[in-house]
């Protein structure tokens, strides 16, 4: 099956929020509804659904294709071809997987780095509360910058995105 890349972004984004857990899915309308400055009782279980399918999709659009074709393999059971351009992310400095949309104040998917601007090792970095080099040994071993961030990783995370070269 051959889908353009964004049909597998949607599909993806029906399946990963249909899949979520009750607790999951009031955490996803949660976060989705915090960027409009909603709460719950503020809106329709529809409307929040909706921006929380929504907050799943825009998620989505940042994945590989290689991603959204094994992820839609392991929910559909067939191979699916996923045609389009990836987006053209940046490497965060502390893991190198490219997950950054710009330069400056962004927080990496993968191991949570705030991108602040300090790339030397040693450094304080004002954002992180920490040198890069104290994140990039935390990354060897956790996988992440720091162990607290371990609760709220996506465990697919580093099949999500490249890892720069």
């Amino acid at each position: 099956m051959i889908l353009r890349r964004k049909e597998a972004i949607i599909l993806s984004s029906f399946f990963k929020f249909f899949s979520l857990s009750e607790d999951a899915r009031m955490a996803e309308i949660e976060n989705a509804l915090a960027e409009f400055s909603l709460e719950i009782e503020d809106v329709s279980a529809e409307i929040s659904n909706y921006r929380a399918r929504k907050h799943i999709e825009h998620r989505f659009s940042f994945f590989t294709n290689n991603y959204l074709q094994t992820f839609l393999h392991n929910h559909i059971g067939t191979t699916v071809e996923v045609k389009g351009r990836s987006p053209k992310l940046l490497p965060c400095v502390c893991c190198g997987y490219e997950t950054l949309i710009g330069i400056g104040w962004e927080i990496c998917n993968v191991c949570y780095w705030e991108d602040d601007g300090v790339t030397e090792l040693h450094k304080i970095s004002s954002a992180n509360h920490m040198s890069l080099f104290e994140a990039k040994e935390n990354f060897k071993k956790l996988g992440v910058k720091l162990e607290e961030r371990l609760k709220y990783v996506d465990p697919d995370r580093m099949l999500q995105f490249e890892k720069s070269k």
